[in-house]
């Protein structure tokens, strides 16, 4: 695919440049900041076309059902946690119960200098996983052509005492299990990214002007056991015929084609479409995309703005939650921190049609600011907004 890309950028040329933007570090997360985006469904995700290179392009999202929601946050560090693997980041963003990643902001570039948490290959292990040099996520400024290229390295080093059983066993049956003193997974990556579109995209009433980032990542995984006497050997293929279930992913050179719309006027990326090489022709199979207000959904569509609130709103002791037009049904109303601790939680029943009307003690939370969110029965998060606590009721 590296060949083709000078070919690619040419016929870009010959296109018309005018109506293009430029992304700028306005789209960088900050801490406080939340990714806030839904996962269509296979059947709706057809109905948007990707687009060739060029524009302008229009992309409508309306016609997206999505199948579930998802909200994460970009977190400070807390000293005296793991966090102190990597002191030098900026700012984190757990993504689940699996992994942590851990960014720093280098240059105009949101750089991803780590991890910690479970791996494909190490599902049962918490891992700490530096990469070398960072994985560039996010670039500024970001133009119409630009392409950039991308190598890194991710390290895993596992001492002998938290060496799994069935590599030992495997290394044992070779006679080579004498004298190892750790073993190392190395996952080399190789990527190549262009802004090979722009024009606007649209969902709802929100219309944005974006640029289309297409990259192509190619990784490849190897095994490394370190002998006293021998120092760092490959011992790649002996894990490949031991143990055929992690020989499958290590054999494997795992390539992942994404095209995402990005914006000035968003942290989330407007749109990431997955997509799948069928013979010659991209193929899109999924794609994620922002969460706004009064949008199609399988489940029940999100409130708009006036629809839920909290006031007084900066509160000291006591703020009234109120929620309109909802359907019949149960629902939660979630209060946490800026880094994701649910702090409060109320369960409410409503009947279709009444206004949901309850007043909440903020007394008990320090000054700052705060998020509360309205959740419907099936864990969907129908608004999520800002609550600052320390004014004056």
């Amino acid at each position: 695919m590296l060949k083709t890309l000078p070919a690619l950028i040419l016929s870009l040329l010959v296109g018309s440049l005018c109506g293009q933007t430029t992304i700028t570090a306005d789209y960088l997360p900050e801490i406080g900041d939340s990714l806030y985006f839904r996962v269509a469904d296979s059947a709706s995700v057809q109905t948007v076309a990707l687009g060739e290179p060029g524009g302008p392009l229009n992309w409508d999202l309306n016609t997206l059902i999505d199948i579930r929601t998802s909200v994460q946050y970009y977190q400070a560090l807390e000293p005296g946690t793991q966090d102190d693997e990597f002191p030098q980041a900026d700012f984190k963003l757990p993504t689940g119960d699996v992994a942590t990643n851990y960014y720093q902001i280098v240059d105009g570039d949101l750089v991803l200098i780590g991890n910690i948490g479970a791996s494909d290959i190490l599902p049962d292990f918490e891992v700490t996983t530096p990469f070398s040099p960072g994985y560039v996520e996010r670039r500024s400024p970001l133009e119409f052509i630009d392409n950039f290229n991308l190598e890194s390295n991710i390290l895993v080093s596992l001492p002998l005492e938290e060496i799994p059983e069935e590599i030992l066993m495997v290394l044992e049956d070779l006679g080579v299990a004498d004298g190892i003193d750790s073993v190392r997974f190395r996952t080399e990556i190789e990527r190549t990214d262009l802004v090979d579109a722009y024009g606007t995209a649209q969902l709802g009433t929100e219309s944005w002007d974006v640029l289309r980032e297409r990259r192509e990542e190619i990784r490849g995984v190897t095994v490394e056991a370190y002998n006293f006497i021998l120092g760092w050997q490959d011992i790649t293929q002996a894990i490949v015929l031991g143990l055929p279930q992690v020989g499958e992913l290590l054999e494997e050179q795992d390539t992942v084609i994404t095209y995402t719309l990005w914006s000035n006027e968003s942290v989330d990326p407007i749109a990431v479409f997955e997509v799948e090489m069928e013979g010659e022709e991209e193929v899109v199979t999924g794609m994620v995309y922002i969460a706004v207000e009064g949008t199609s959904s399988t489940q029940e569509t999100s409130l708009a703005a006036n629809q839920v609130k909290m006031f007084p709103n900066p509160a000291r002791n006591i703020s009234t939650f109120q929620a309109t037009g909802l359907s019949s049904g149960q629902y939660e109303l979630r209060i946490h921190s800026t880094i994701g601790r649910k702090l409060y939680s109320q369960q409410f029943n409503v009947v279709g049609g009444s206004e949901l009307r309850s007043e909440v003690d903020v007394s008990q939370f320090q000054s700052g600011v705060y998020l509360y969110s309205l959740i419907n029965s099936r864990g969907r998060i129908l608004a999520t907004k800002r609550l600052f606590v320390g004014g004056v009721n």
